[in-house]
């Protein structure tokens, strides 16, 4: 068994050649040393649906003759901004329940408010989506992506349509069936003017430095365009009359060549009052435009006629909403081929305003004189959009229901002006999202809890699961530890020798509070009810640590002051009960003190906080006895740099504490952090530089590995933002840097372990496209061990003799294992191992009784005898410290 079969050694080769190929590409990619290698692994990998997470708004939509497309703006992913999409069948049912990612964004307030909507056009072949993006500088620029019919984002790094000078922002794109053109308001100038660019059917933009539609004097903003299936139609308000302060709505055709028709503009609703939002759409001949209308002192619908050669057809405008004293606002217009549907938000119901629509003829008549109800629901509803299948309309708006969280709802109305689904169809959805990990180890397996926002809002519950330390998952579904009313956030975990502690904020209803619950080893809730640990005003951000017989937490405490809070902390005891029911003050000496950490060291604890004693935020810190005395009452300041401190994280090595914090005395955030003695001694008064690369790093987490410290943080110097670490030793010198976690999508909230030996468990919220084929498009919790899990072969004397084989190889459903042992062979064990190097299956570990040929079957199934996917697995047979491996492939 010692000599390793040759199919052994080919499997090292690739492993070792795929590894050293991702080296490469992550130190190209950070230009640090060592790295941690992608071995991650789920923690929970049921799949199950909900409201998307944070807000979705400003939708758009286009039908490409099988189904809708939905894009809209996503913040599920916040600070990251995005752009997603869905399809919808013409009955109504959402195909894409996690939504499919477009692009990523940058995003500041001033955009933010500037009803910044995506906008999609279809040409027959392919959807354009555009929206505004701020990748390259302070300024937004356009871009855009195609996306085919059946949901492939052909362009994920979007297509360059405006950078120029200036902001570029509200984008509108129409199709001649061929090619496209997009609209925005320009700023290159200093006041905002009406450029465009076509962009054809492969993607090429055909007047990269714009076509300048509209630069007449003062603003030209909100821009619409349509297309009557050769030329385009743009449509704006102006600002132009030196007579007439108020906008007026102004349009421009352009020819299929790019030439602009209007030089001048072509002047379509002049009036008193104001004239604002305008929307166009052709019916194949003529052009119909509507807008918002403030000549009745109150805020009505109108539109207008204007045929191809840009003659206004309706002079003197068509009403089409006008309740008295109420106010319309944001329209939008589709032509199902027989007659227009005008959408628009109405508060005509109350404070909250609706979904209203009308419809309107070829020849200008409005059919429905006292509009259609669209949504009537509870909760604000605006922003609507309108597409149609040629038979019936989809409409889509931004729904707030759920508030505080932001949804995009729709309804498809019938020809004749029936709404077919009243309640409304939410078209962002997403798998549930799991956020702000919290893990500690047991001595033989981990604890890691997590928010879930299985509700799809901002309220959350607190699930965890187990993994042993050769990356097994023992409880997948995770297991719920606290689901009452309302929300749990943020939850962290301690062991203290017998039982896990995890405690957590707990809102109700509005009011926050500290709770928490024990845990077995075995992953048994002791606390079902939880345990109150705060009992006085508003509590939140508590942490947790162990001196080895009970815990101790500490939090942030309004009960004194709601405007400057104190840090508080208490005893609990092993058997679950509060040795301090109402707390303690560990720091209430003015100023304002947050989001304290804590951890144990040899005899006391070690209590960090932010503290505005000075001003800025700085880092405080103070010792605690086991029996709740504080040994210094006023506090040790770590830090007291002109900039702010903040977000501290704290691990021990036996002789001194390392505190790291996040810090912005160079501008951005960085990492720097200080050894304290048990003493209470500062050892590094001016800090550690741990990390100052460029952009935000931020939450930082630190453990002990035995030898050096490492700390990792969420890391923002290349968006979206990934996780990156470093070793420090016990001098306080930065020994190695490295790039921990770099997968697709945003990662964050890094939060560590340190198990057996030199074994350290990285927990984290990262972007999930996919689950077990299923999509996600969530924040899930992921885990990564360092040193990485993975077969690796064993150099000892011979214990046994191995010929190991597995047939049938491929196979689909069931297989045998065959092996031999010698005489003098140790415990056996037959594992089966995934590509990534995660443990799957144990098939056999025992001592044999005597030599013999051994045979078992494996049916492709993992420890919870579930079907595996189809993919590369390792049958890995060990015998003291002889091993060998065999590659096997499932098909499914």
């Amino acid at each position: 068994m010692k000599n390793i079969s040759r199919q052994v050694h080919c499997v090292m080769i690739v492993i070792f050649a795929a590894a050293m190929l991702h080296a490469t590409q992550s130190i190209t990619k950070s230009q640090v040393g060592s790295f941690w290698t992608e071995d991650a692994f789920l923690f929970d990998t049921t799949v199950m649906y909900t409201q998307a997470r944070g807000n979705q708004r400003w939708s758009s939509a286009a039908f490409d003759g099988t189904n809708y497309l939905v894009v809209w703006h996503d913040s599920r992913f916040y600070p990251q901004h995005d752009v997603f999409c869905a399809r919808i069948d013409p009955e109504g049912h959402l195909l894409d329940s996690a939504g499919i990612h477009v692009a990523t964004i940058t995003f500041d307030n001033l955009q933010y408010y500037c009803n910044a909507t995506p906008a999609v056009a279809y040409n027959g072949t392919n959807y354009l989506v555009v929206y505004q993006d701020r990748r390259s500088s302070v300024e937004t620029d356009i871009y855009g992506a195609r996306v085919t019919p059946s949901g492939n984002v052909l362009d994920p790094d979007g297509i360059p349509i405006s950078t120029a000078q200036g902001y570029q922002w509200h984008p509108c794109v129409a199709s001649n069936g061929f090619d496209f053109l997009v609209v925005w308001q320009d700023l290159r100038t200093g006041t905002p003017d009406i450029y465009g660019a076509r962009v054809d059917h492969n993607g090429i933009v055909l007047e990269p430095d714009g076509i300048a539609v509209s630069s007449a004097p003062r603003s030209q903003e909100f821009p619409s365009v349509a297309s009557d299936g050769t030329d385009y139609f743009a449509v704006w308000h102006d600002a132009r009359d030196s007579t007439n302060t108020q906008y007026d709505i102004y349009g421009a055709r352009i020819t299929a060549d790019g030439i602009l028709l209007d030089t001048n503009s072509v002047a379509i609703f002049v009036d008193t009052g104001q004239q604002t939002e305008p929307s166009i759409v052709s019916d194949g001949t003529d052009y119909f435009i509507v807008w918002e209308d403030w000549r009745a002192q109150v805020l009505a619908i109108m539109g207008a006629r204007v045929d191809s050669l840009a003659n206004v057809l309706d002079p003197n405008g068509i009403s089409i909403s006008g309740m008295p004293s109420m106010m319309e606002w944001h329209p939008s217009l589709a032509f199902n081929g027989t007659d227009y549907l005008v959408v628009w938000a109405d508060d005509r119901n109350g404070i909250d305003p609706d979904i209203y629509g009308a419809r309107v003829n070829q020849s200008g008549i409005l059919m429905d004189t006292l509009n259609i109800p669209i949504s009537v629901t509870n909760g604000m509803k605006w922003m609507p959009c309108v597409t149609t299948d040629d038979d019936n309309f989809l409409v889509a708006w931004d729904d707030e229901r759920d508030f505080p969280s932001g949804d995009v709802y729709g309804s498809r109305v019938s020809a004749t002006g029936s709404v077919l689904d009243p309640v409304g169809l939410n078209i962002t959805t997403s798998a549930v999202f799991h956020v702000e990990p919290g893990v500690a180890y047991c001595g033989e397996n981990f604890l890691a809890a997590w928010a879930d926002v299985r509700s799809g809002l901002y309220l959350s519950d607190i699930y965890g699961a187990r993994v042993d330390a050769t990356g097994m998952v023992l409880d997948s579904p995770g297991f719920a530890i606290c689901t009452a009313q309302f929300g749990q956030y943020s939850p962290y975990i301690a062991f203290d020798g017998t039982n896990y502690c995890s405690i957590w904020t707990h809102n109700i209803g509005g009011a926050w509070s500290v709770k928490g619950a024990r845990i077995s080893p075995a992953g048994t809730v002791l606390d079902p009810a939880y345990i109150s640990v705060s009992s006085a005003g508003n509590a939140m951000s508590p942490q947790i640590a162990s001196h080895g017989n009970g815990f101790f937490t500490v939090w942030v405490d309004y009960r004194n002051s709601y405007t400057s809070p104190d840090i508080y902390g208490a005893r609990i005891a092993s058997a679950g009960y509060v040795l301090d029911p109402a707390g303690f003050a560990i720091s209430n000496l003015g100023g304002l003190e947050y989001r304290p950490a804590v951890c144990f060291g040899e005899v006391h604890y070690l209590v960090a906080w932010e503290d505005t004693r000075n001003g800025l935020k700085d880092i405080y810190c103070t010792r605690i006895d086991t029996s709740g005395n504080i040994l210094d009452p006023g506090g040790i300041a770590v830090t007291n740099d002109a900039e702010l401190q903040d977000n501290t994280a704290m691990a021990f090595s036996g002789t001194n504490y390392l505190l790291v914090w996040q810090d912005k005395r160079n501008g951005d955030y960085d990492i720097y952090g200080a050894r304290v003695a048990q003493s209470g001694a500062v050892l590094d008064p001016t800090g550690i530089a741990i990390s100052t690369a460029p952009n935000d790093q931020i939450n930082p987490s630190v453990v002990f590995d035995g030898v050096d410290y490492i700390v990792v943080w969420e890391d923002r110097r290349e968006l979206p933002s990934d996780i990156y670490g470093a070793t420090i030793d016990t001098s306080g010198a930065v020994i190695d840097s490295f790039v921990a976690i770099a997968q697709p999508g945003p990662q964050s909230n890094p939060k560590l372990s340190h198990g057996p030996g030199a074994k350290t468990l990285l927990t984290y919220s990262g972007w999930t496209e996919y689950i077990n084929a299923h999509p996600a498009n969530a924040l899930r919790i992921w885990g990564k061990f360092h040193p990485e899990l993975g077969i690796t072969e064993h150099d000892g004397e011979t214990q046994a003799t191995s010929l190991l084989s597995f047939s049938p190889n491929p196979f689909t459903g069931l297989a045998t294992v065959s092996f031999s042992i010698g005489q003098n062979a140790e415990r056996i064990g037959l594992k089966i191992y995934d590509i990534a190097g995660r443990l799957v299956k144990v098939l056999y570990d025992a001592m044999p009784h005597a030599p013999c040929a051994m045979q078992i079957s494996w049916d492709g199934t993992d420890q919870s005898n579930r079907e595996l996917p189809s993919g590369v697995y390792f049958v890995h047979v060990t015998s003291g410290d002889d091993s060998a491996v065999e590659k096997v492939l499932l098909v499914r």
